[in-house]
């Protein structure tokens, strides 16, 4: 499976990869990148997938010292975890056997835990058209909570 998710605060989303350490934990992976939530629709499906295509099986764990979100939190100019999420919402994507599942996230809390929604999520064939996976991205984001 590969899985990436993005966060979308303000006028921008922001994409991280996740890979799968030797554990089987999920963890934020490089690169982060932002881009600006009304950039054309097929821009901002090809940043999503080139994040996507960046997820990896068997990584290491990060040590206690690695900040795996520090990317995310200087492209959005914040101090934390928390202050980020506050004014954002998250989707994941996830791909595995030909399908793909973008799953809407709910918070937990105020520190910025995330949920999935399961019962929301939008699966589709993987080589939908980018016009389809895009418009349903956007949907996603509409069931967050």
């Amino acid at each position: 499976m590969k899985l990436a998710h993005i966060y979308e605060r303000a006028d921008a989303w922001y994409i991280q990869p996740s890979s799968r350490a030797i554990t089987g934990l999920w963890v934020g992976t490089p690169p982060a990148v932002r881009i600006g939530r009304h950039e054309p629709r097929l821009r901002r499906y090809e940043v999503a997938f080139q994040a996507l295509s960046k997820s990896r099986q068997g990584v290491p764990l990060p040590k206690p010292e690695d900040n795996l979100v520090v990317g995310i939190l200087q492209m959005a100019n914040v101090k934390s975890w928390s202050a980020f999420m506050r004014a954002a919402k998250c989707i994941s994507l996830e791909l595995e056997d030909g399908r793909l599942s973008i799953v809407p996230h709910s918070k937990l809390g105020s520190k910025g835990a995330l949920e999935s929604i399961s019962e929301k999520t939008i699966v589709m064939p993987a080589d939908a058209s980018p016009e389809e996976i895009g418009a349903a991205m956007e949907e996603a984001f509409t069931r967050c909570q």
